[in-house]
């Protein structure tokens, strides 16, 4: 799919099952303070201990060490690491004790390809079911995991049968009014998808890229489902890799399911820059985008987050376009949704169908939509997400 210029969604509407909690809007403390209290318990387990009794460092963590990053505060990301469930890396990152910079050259030190979030089983636990159940748990209005209520339910069967016993009695009479009332249904959607095509007034501006120096940019993270997609891989990382974005400002996060060993082990081999990061999502039920975008998520670096899918050819001044929209916008812009263009429609009839239905959509029926502040669908790639710190 060629992806085009960005289209803006207000925040309260449904965000396509993710859920982006951050550890930072619990009860707990900030970072900074929370390093610095568990740094003083280490200081005081090192006066105590002696030097030989103190536990190995994870590598990572003793590269730091070799760049002069001391033990006590090492521990102590370490200690919060494991009580967060977030990686020491990030810790440190976030409380200031380390720069970007150092934290890019421990990673090239620590791969020879593609870099690999390695985890505790008790980690991967903790975030696979964070993944699966926080939604549900704590916006349960928002989530799939409940569908039908006991009264929805009693309703359906009533219905069914209703429908059982009329068809008995009156074949011919029940498949009558059964096409007549899909029929209206199918009417009724049409006739509304027209009336928003008849309101379109094309006075919508689209957005132009606001380049900005480097230093003003943020970290932008970029999540990529993929599942058997190892053909996809080449093509996928020749694109992202055209984002016009600094490349120590991207975060990109490839994202596989454990049991797909040839799209993991295609990123593996496929020598990446060091923004690429491959991500392994535990096998669990459901087997679904949503659950392996949440369970990548709290690995996310970024204040601002956009996912992508392995056929997606993104336009390379979208990031730019994406984030000069949510600068200039106020607090409300939670999301943004780039259109979607099917790249081959003059390959056959049914291409050009595609075409066409993502035109009218994208091009037609959303900017209605968002013109008149009711709620968006959104298209499940390509879509823009602010406020992640």
């Amino acid at each position: 799919m060629q992806v085009g210029k960005p289209r803006s969604l207000k925040r309260g509407n449904i965000v396509g099952g993710i859920n982006t909690v951050d550890s930072r809007d619990s009860d707990s403390q900030p970072f900074s303070i929370a390093v610095e209290k568990s740094l003083r318990s280490e200081q005081q387990n090192l006066k105590s201990s002696p030097i030989s009794n103190t536990p190995p460092l994870p590598d990572e963590l003793a590269i730091l060490n070799q760049y002069g990053i001391g033990r006590p505060y090492l521990n102590a990301a370490s200690a919060l690491s494991k009580k967060l469930g977030m990686p020491a890396l990030e810790i440190l990152i976030r409380s200031g004790a380390i720069s970007r910079d150092l934290w890019f050259r421990v990673q090239e030190q620590l791969r020879p390809c593609t870099r690999v979030r390695l985890l505790d089983a008790s980690t991967r636990k903790i975030l696979l079911d964070q993944a699966i159940n926080n939604l549900s748990a704590n916006l349960p209005d928002y989530s799939a995991a409940r569908t039908f209520s006991k009264t929805h339910k009693i309703l359906l069967l009533l219905a069914a049968i209703v429908a059982v016993i009329w068809s008995w009695f009156a074949l011919e009479n029940f498949l009558v009014i059964s096409c007549q009332i899909l029929s209206l249904f199918y009417f009724a959607s049409t006739l509304l998808r027209g009336s928003l095509l008849a309101a379109y007034e094309p006075t919508y501006t689209e957005l132009k890229p606001s380049f900005l120096p480097d230093q003003e940019l943020p970290v932008y993270s970029i999540l990529v489902a993929l599942y058997q997609e190892a053909n996809m891989i080449p093509q996928l990382t020749k694109n992202l890799m055209r984002l016009d974005w600094p490349p120590d400002l991207l975060d990109i996060k490839l994202i596989c399911e454990e049991d797909d060993p040839e799209t993991i082990n295609a990123i593996r081999n496929a020598g990446l820059p060091r923004q690429f990061e491959l991500i392994v999502v535990p096998p669990a039920s459901p087997r679904t985008k949503p659950k392996a975008l949440n369970y990548a998520l709290p690995h996310c670096r970024g204040e601002y987050l956009v996912l992508y899918d392995a056929e997606d050819n993104p336009s390379p001044g979208q990031l730019h376009e994406a984030y000069g929209k949510f600068r200039n916008s106020d607090s409300n812009l939670a999301c943004i949704q780039a259109p979607l263009r099917i790249c081959n429609g003059e390959h056959s009839w049914l291409a050009r169908m595609f075409d066409i239905e993502y035109l009218t959509l994208f091009k037609g029926i959303l900017p209605v939509l968002a013109k008149r502040k009711f709620p968006i669908p959104l298209g499940g790639t390509s879509n823009h997400f602010n406020g992640l710190r």
